[in-house]
């Protein structure tokens, strides 16, 4: 029997290498054991669950991604762009991770998972509407009671989030929108 002790965050890579290699959809706890090298005990003692393994997983990823985004400086539009970009490269080290990581929690854990990823996406939409704030180009006209900077960040994320389900390219066309509406 295997004795070795691990760590949380030995536990984790391993899940992400799994996910790497054969999406999160294959993600399992004796895998992640084997891959540990650890009894399935060990991996249980640190989650007792798969859903709750899978939501630190893909809280880790999260992370992973967006440290690598500096919100300071540029344009807004411009820090949409490389936020568009960004998210894109994680999914294709992580297949599918951006489409699929909600829906593979077992029905019991998807509003945990739901939470889990409304709080990256506010906390994406607060940094975006100070990057919004801190940019000297955009035309203040724009803004009024009609629609509020806050308001406008939400439109901009939506639709960029639409681009990345739909796997699409690129986000020019949003960016035209952006710098057709405040610039």
């Amino acid at each position: 029997m295997k004795n070795k002790s691990t760590s949380n965050s030995e536990i984790i890579n391993a899940c992400k290498e799994i996910f790497k290699e054969k999406g999160l959809n294959s993600l399992n706890m004796r895998e992640v054991a084997s891959r540990c090298n650890v009894a399935l005990g060990s991996i249980y003692n640190y989650y007792p669950s798969k859903s709750m393994l899978l939501l630190n997983t893909i809280d880790s990823i999260w992370k992973e991604i967006l440290h690598k985004f500096n919100f300071e400086g540029n344009r807004f539009d411009e820090k949409v762009r490389d936020l568009f970009y960004l998210i894109q490269e994680g999914s294709e080290s992580y297949p599918d991770f951006f489409n699929v990581h909600v829906y593979i929690l077992p029905k019991m854990e998807k509003a945990r998972g739901r939470a889990a990823m409304e709080k990256y996406f506010q906390n994406i939409k607060n940094k975006l509407l100070d990057c919004l704030n801190q940019d000297k180009e955009v035309n203040p006209v724009f803004f009024n009671e009609e629609m509020a900077k806050e308001q406008f960040v939400e439109f901009v994320f939506d639709n960029l989030i639409n681009l990345l389900l739909r796997k699409q390219d690129n986000c020019d066309g949003l960016l035209y929108v952006i710098r057709r509406c405040i610039y």
